[in-house]
This record gives structure tokens, C-alpha cells and sequence, in this order.
């Protein structure tokens, strides 16, 4: 099989996106990211879900910032969320810093899926799913950032995110200007 268009999920695993409750932002990040994964499958565009190990399987240490994550931060090697299930014909990828490119075989299967364009959503906003699309779009793909599927690490961060560093690098959508462009571009996605 072979898709023009690769929808990612990032980070969306125990540990980091499972929501707390009703009024938990992840709720509603992981409603919409359901309705995505579903309007996918059905136009057959593949998914990938992206995921973080926790530190402790790192063969690397880390290094020094001024903002390191909380003990409580480190993340458990569960996998992807029970609600967004993972199907044979999808990839899952364990990357072991932000950008779902770094020392990961991303490159491979959306080479191997002939894709030009990624649908990037999850968490963080301006971490993984920012690094994600920079990489993406230094290596020539078209990147579409789904501003009401991804979840920033402050609500701040993600304005800032969404308005002033995706609008270069990607076009911004909301997922219910995903779900009607589907339809449109499954033959391929022209650039506009």
C-alpha cells in the first residue's frame, strides 16, 4: 500500500495522554485524535503512532538543561492508549528524544508508503509534535498541523506554537478542516 498522506499520533500513551477526567484537556485530545484515526482508516491513509520509552531505557544520559522533567514526569513503557487502537497495517515507532526523525525509522515507512505530506497531532504541541514538524518540514514533506489535536505544555505554549512557529513551517487546520479535506486530496496533495 501506498499513501500520499500519513496521519502521525505522538505520544499519545499511558503515562503522558491518559486523561484524569471529563474536564482533563486530554479528554477532548483524545475524542478528536479518535475521530482523525477513524476518517484515516476510512480514506485509507495509514497511521503511525509515535511514542516515548521512559528515560530509564535510554542508552544515553541527558543532557544538561535548565528545565529537566520531574521525577513524576518519567513516563512508563505502556504503549499507545487503549482507545486509539493499533491495527496490523499501522506502525508504531519508539523515539528516544522529541522529533519523531531523530534516530528513528519514520523515514523508512514514509518512504516505503511513497508520502509526502504528514498530518501531525498529540503532545506536546511545542515539544515533540513542534520537533516533528520541523524535521519534517526540513526534509521536504508537506506538514499539516491539526491545531485542535495536539495539546501543548501550557496552554500559552501551544497558542504560541499554533500561531507563530506552524504557520511557517506547515499549514495549520483544524481537525474539521482535516476531515473535509480528506476526501479532496486522497489522490495526492497539491500544494496551494
Amino acid at each position: 500500500m501506498t499513501s500520499d498522506i500519513v496521519l502521525l499520533a505522538i505520544d499519545m500513551q499511558e503515562g503522558l495522554a491518559r486523561p484524569q477526567n471529563d474536564k482533563d484537556p486530554r479528554t477532548r485530545l483524545l475524542s478528536t485524535i479518535k475521530v482523525l484515526v477513524q476518517q484515516a482508516r476510512f480514506h485509507q491513509i495509514p497511521i503511525g503512532y509515535i511514542w516515548t520509552p521512559s528515560a530509564h531505557n535510554v542508552d544515553y544520559p541527558a543532557p544538561a538543561v535548565d528545565r529537566p522533567p520531574k521525577s513524576g514526569e518519567m513516563l512508563e513503557d505502556n504503549g499507545i492508549l487503549n482507545e486509539l487502537p493499533v491495527l496490523p497495517k499501522d506502525f508504531v515507532i519508539a523515539k528516544p528524544a522529541w522529533s519523531a526523525f531523530n534516530n528513528t525509522e519514520l523515514l523508512f515507512h514514509l518512504a516505503s508508503l511513497r508520502a509526502h505530506t504528514v498530518v501531525l497531532t498529540g503532545i506536546a504541541t511545542n515539544l515533540s509534535v513542534e520537533s516533528t514538524a520541523r524535521d519534517a518540514y526540513d526534509r521536504r514533506f508537506n506538514v499539516i498541523t491539526v491545531s485542535d489535536a495536539m495539546l501543548g505544555s501550557s496552554r500559552d505554549e501551544h497558542i504560541f506554537a499554533v500561531t507563530r512557529i506552524f504557520p511557517r513551517i506547515s499549514r495549520v487546520m483544524t481537525s474539521t478542516q482535516v476531515i473535509n479535506w480528506l476526501p479532496q486530496v486522497k489522490g495526492g496533495y497539491r500544494h496551494e
